[in-house]
């Protein structure tokens, strides 16, 4: 489980009860090889807990910066978690508050998981419930955000971030991160998943440094294939243009390709590309592909600024 020395001595978890979440954690796993639920009602109830904790200690921190007079019941929240506005900083506040959404979601996935058999339904290509892929499309977009923020509030470089993922989720050889958890209950493509997003916006961000890149919405990422967003701003805010992102991890050929749709050529290139996959694979991109143009084309008519869509292939990592 998450017991890297490191990463327990981090500045971003310092305040948190790592303890607390490596009990949770490790609970789940014995109980999907019981054959039990994931995680049970009162392990939710913590991390629930834990993040209204780390809201309340958000707006207190939020009112000190502004001098606003504050609030005694907040103050009175914060003391009873033993949580110090004065000694933990904002940053580390922000970043904690996304990791325990991202393992509070990640923990109600792997029991959706669990109740739907869902490893015997994808042995058997069986179409999972609504339910089941929205909760999976929340973990994933949770942990990005998780990554995106941490990466900013502590100008990680890109070797740090993948070092920082992979201490969290483990090499594919190892059993120490919680991408075995995850492969119990058939869950595999999920962590490659968040580091192929990872990945991509390390190359775009380089590629376009005056845009500001973010997570989309559940309904963008579930219906329309959209996995990252951005925009390109003037110095009052105001957005001058979108661009729209569908990212795929490949394990070979170059760091990246990026596809622009609205380029004839671009798209004759993604479609031999598709082309050399197995037959149910190419079912899956074209879909995938279609869902994003009618977004982007949607988007475009209620928007005065252009609207593009990207398609982006990242070379993965080989495991350790």
């Amino acid at each position: 489980m998450l017991n890297s020395p490191a990463l327990e001595k981090s500045s971003v978890l310092e305040s948190l009860d790592f303890e607390k979440i490596k009990q949770i954690l490790i609970a789940i796993e014995q109980n999907i090889l019981d054959n039990l639920p994931g995680a049970t009602q009162e392990q939710i109830n913590w991390l629930k807990q834990e993040i209204n904790n780390y809201k309340t200690l958000k707006k207190v921190q939020k009112a000190i910066r502004k001098n606003e007079r504050l609030s005694q019941n907040n103050l009175s929240v914060l003391e009873k978690a033993d949580l110090n506005p004065e000694t933990i900083p904002y940053e580390n506040c922000l970043v904690i508050l996304e990791f325990l959404q991202a393992i509070l979601a990640v923990a109600e996935y792997t029991t959706q998981a669990i109740e739907e058999n869902w490893p015997q339904k994808n042995k058997e290509r069986e179409k999972p419930s609504l339910e089941f892929i929205e909760k999976g499309t929340r973990a994933n977009l949770q942990f990005i955000d998780f990554f995106l923020k941490a990466k900013r509030h502590f100008n990680l470089s890109p070797e740090q971030l993948f070092d920082f993922y992979f201490r969290i989720f483990g090499y594919s050889r190892s059993s120490d991160g919680l991408s075995q958890e995850l492969k119990i209950v058939g869950l595999d493509s999920f962590p490659p998943g968040i580091l192929a997003a990872l990945r991509a916006l390390v190359y775009l961000e380089n590629e376009r440094p005056d845009e500001t890149f973010y997570t989309p919405t559940i309904q963008q990422d579930m219906y329309y294939g959209v996995d990252l967003v951005s925009e390109k701003r003037d110095e009052a805010g105001n957005t001058l243009g979108m661009s729209l992102y569908q990212i795929k991890g490949r394990n070979k050929g170059k760091e990246a390709d990026v596809f622009d749709l609205s380029n004839d050529e671009d798209r004759k290139k993604l479609d031999q590309a598709i082309a050399e996959l197995p037959d149910w694979d190419q079912e899956h991109h074209r879909k995938v592909l279609d869902n994003l143009l009618y977004y982007q084309k949607e988007l475009q008519q209620k928007t005065d600024y252009p609207v593009r869509a990207y398609w982006v292939e990242v070379l993965m990592p080989k495991q350790k």
